[in-house]
């Protein structure tokens, strides 16, 4: 019997998701009903940087209601640090410990029967708060003296490298041109319909926790969740959920998921937390990149890339939970499509008095790609070469490929300038720019 080769790469695959989402029969986290659960609210800082002096939750304990409160204190006896992905960590806790160091920054949590009655006994707490010095600035923030944001560290520079490829002083040196521009990426926030949650129920007697969540890349997180709650990674069963929206704003939930677990454990009920669309824009604990950057690019007279530079200064808030590991994806790809022999890539992590970034849609790829494609336009312009056909000139071409960028990563297979004309065909290009030249001649 002859075999038929089945081909999937260009090939229309079904969703499998569809049916229910259009039926209305998707469950989403705050579709989770158990039995005696309770719902959770949080008290954040007023202030961007402060020591935290006195918390008193008699009050909140007291109204009825209310099952479990917790701080940063119970955070340390019921929690482990949060997930870091760097070599030097700074500590993190889902609630803070001692000091905030942003404006939103979760103290103290509450579960009770329902979220009104949560959030009138998380107004009950009273902090006593002495405030800090401010910095917001990072290139202020690496200067002697300014106010530190973590005393087990030096300075507010968590982490500073530069990484070279090629021969970048040679190659400057022999450029016609150097196109030097300052760029800044700003910081984002993504807003999806359903805010991150949790739902968390602890089995006392046997240690199991489960955990009802929009967490995303589950098979990841799972055992970084497990030892944030401190719960063996065999006992942890997570009920992966319908995401509700994410654009890569909900990987780990560290913050979400350990409040919802310290509550569960504190109160031996089941726990949900859902932020509400304050807690979001406040805390997401995977804001988007915040990077300033002083970059050149070293051209020929006729438009032809030999080197890049690259200085770039990341704003990472408060904390450095994700660390430097989203420059490894700016890294893998600083030339993007062109043919450039060369580059330098110097990075510098700085700490501020802001919600921390993380983990977002593109993961430092996306502010790199800006920072390039600028230089190339910039270049275009100074050398009076149309903006088109200097990307022609210096695109990878088709049969290049495997193709090994300067700092070894292989491109497999891609074809750039047909990928152009196509995305200039669909644009109208040629019509633009002929309206664009009669538009000018007419003022």
């Amino acid at each position: 019997m002859a075999t038929v080769e089945r081909r999937w790469i260009g090939k229309d695959v079904p969703r499998l998701e569809d049916p229910k989402l259009l039926a209305g029969r998707a469950t989403y986290t705050d579709d989770v009903r158990l039995p005696g659960m309770l719902h959770a609210a949080v008290l954040r800082s007023p202030h961007p940087h402060a020591r935290i002096t006195r918390v008193d939750t008699s009050q909140a304990r007291a109204l009825p209601g209310v099952f479990a409160v917790i701080t940063g204190e119970d955070a340390k006896e019921l929690t482990n640090p949060l997930p870091a992905f760097c070599a030097e960590p700074v500590v993190q806790y889902a609630l803070a410990v001692d000091k905030v160091r942003f404006v939103g920054e979760a103290v103290a949590a509450v579960a009770a029967v329902d979220r009104y009655t949560a959030e009138d006994a998380a107004a009950l707490i009273e902090v006593e708060y002495e405030p800090l010095p401010i910095v917001t600035d990072p290139f202020e923030a690496m200067k002697p003296g300014t106010a530190k944001l973590h005393e087990t560290l030096p300075g507010n520079l968590a982490f500073e490298k530069t990484l070279s490829f090629g021969d970048v002083t040679g190659d400057f040196t022999s450029a016609d041109r150097v196109i030097r521009r300052t760029l800044r990426w700003h910081r984002a926030s993504a807003q999806p319909l359903e805010t991150a949650g949790a739902v968390c129920r602890f089995d006392p007697i046997g240690q199991r926790m489960d955990v009802w969540s929009n967490t995303n890349m589950i098979n990841f997180v799972g055992w970084l969740i497990a030892n944030t709650l401190k719960v063996p990674a065999s006992k942890l069963n997570i009920h992966p959920m319908y995401v509700g929206g994410s654009f890569g704003s909900k990987h780990v939930l560290g913050k979400v998921i350990g409040i919802a677990g310290m509550l569960a454990k504190r109160s031996g009920r089941a726990v949900k937390f859902m932020e509400d669309r304050v807690d979001n824009l406040l805390a997401s604990e995977n804001l988007g990149c915040d990077r300033y950057y002083d970059a050149e690019l070293a051209v020929s007279k006729d438009g032809i890339f030999t080197s890049i530079r690259v200085r770039v200064v990341d704003d990472y808030g408060a904390y450095f939970q994700f660390g430097h590991g989203t420059h490894g994806n700016a890294l893998a790809q600083v030339t993007g499509p062109y043919r450039i022999p060369s580059f330098e890539y110097t990075v510098q992590c700085v700490l501020t008095n802001k919600c921390q970034q993380g983990v977002f849609r593109g993961a430092g790829s996306d502010a790199g790609n800006f920072c390039l494609e600028r230089l190339v336009d910039a270049a275009a312009r100074e050398l009076a070469i149309d903006h088109v056909e200097i990307r022609r000139r210096n695109f990878i071409q088709p049969d290049r490929f495997p193709f090994k960028t300067p700092c070894g990563n292989i491109y497999d297979s891609g074809d750039y300038p047909a990928v152009l004309d196509k995305a200039l065909d669909m644009a109208g290009y040629a019509e633009l720019r002929r309206m664009q030249a009669e538009a000018r001649k007419q003022g």
